[in-house]
């Protein structure tokens, strides 16, 4: 995930109605959006918001000539302005770049197994700075235990996992050895 501009996530109210709207209901295009969500009288101001949020804010992307889907960041936007989960997962594992499959799986899990308030934190936390640390978050020792079962479930993470931990088995071995 890109490095994310602090105050990128600030949105209007419309921007934000409209990035939930497609979080939760998947891509569509400008018209769509304005008969879904809105009148076609407001086809001007939807357009405007779309454009500000793929051009400047960077939260959605265009899926193919016409249809607006939102972007990794704009998900965890739409999820921190209380988008709901189930739904913005079903359509980010269903629209998203292969690319971003495994990942965006793993992500949902953990924040449906740490619970939404912890959850709302970390999307606050990765939002702001661009990265997620598992020590930043106000976890106990089951959340942790639910987040590594769910990491060794993927091939990749779990060799992440071995290798951290035999790096620490180092360490404090390191360490008593110093003793």
């Amino acid at each position: 995930m890109q490095k994310i501009k602090e105050k990128k996530h600030i949105l209007g109210d419309k921007q934000k109605e409209i990035l939930i709207f497609l979080a939760e209901n998947g891509p569509h295009t400008i018209y769509g959006i304005c008969r879904k969500k809105y009148s076609l009288n407001e086809y001007h101001a939807v357009h405007s918001a779309v454009k500000n949020l793929e051009e400047k804010k960077r939260l959605i992307r265009k899926l193919n000539s016409k249809e607006y889907w939102v972007t990794p960041e704009g998900q965890l936007t739409a999820l921190l302005y209380n988008a709901n989960i189930k739904k913005v997962k079903e359509n980010a594992l269903k629209y998203c770049k292969q690319a971003e499959k495994e990942d965006l799986s793993i992500f949902y899990e953990i924040a449906e197994s740490i619970g939404p308030e912890t959850a709302n934190k970390m999307f606050q936390y990765i939002l702001e700075k661009g990265k997620f640390e598992l020590s930043y978050l106000p976890i106990d020792e089951k959340d942790i235990e639910k987040i590594f079962k769910i990491l060794k479930q993927y091939p990749k993470y779990r060799k992440m996992l071995e290798d951290v931990g035999e790096k620490l088995i180092e360490k404090i071995k390191e360490v008593l050895d110093y003793e």
